[in-house]
């Protein structure tokens, strides 16, 4: 299942840099599932192709997660040093 994940201009106003629990991920995420107790992004180091970041979300009815590799993963990464990140959207398969 396909899954689109707008993040906005208001998600990154409200993101914290380096809090996987109010990075503008989670706040987009959070939008989607908003009977979601906990929503947070964490990074993970793969020897092949580097560090990516992952997205989970967890409810009373069951967990999902999916990853945030390649572009998705520089943008993380960039909001994390500089704070900066432009509104965007994109798909995730879950």
């Amino acid at each position: 299942m396909k899954l689109e994940i707008e993040v906005t201009q208001e998600d990154i106003d409200k993101g914290v840099r380096s809090n996987p629990y109010k990075c503008p991920y989670s706040n987009a995420v959070k939008r989607l599932f908003s009977k979601a107790f906990q929503v947070y992004t964490h990074s993970h180091y793969d020897p092949q192709s580097g560090v990516w970041w992952s997205c989970a979300v967890s409810s009373w009815g069951g967990h999902i997660s999916f990853e945030l590799k390649g572009d998705l993963a520089s943008k993380a990464r960039r909001f994390d040093e500089t704070g900066e990140m432009q509104p965007f959207k994109f798909e995730v398969e879950i």
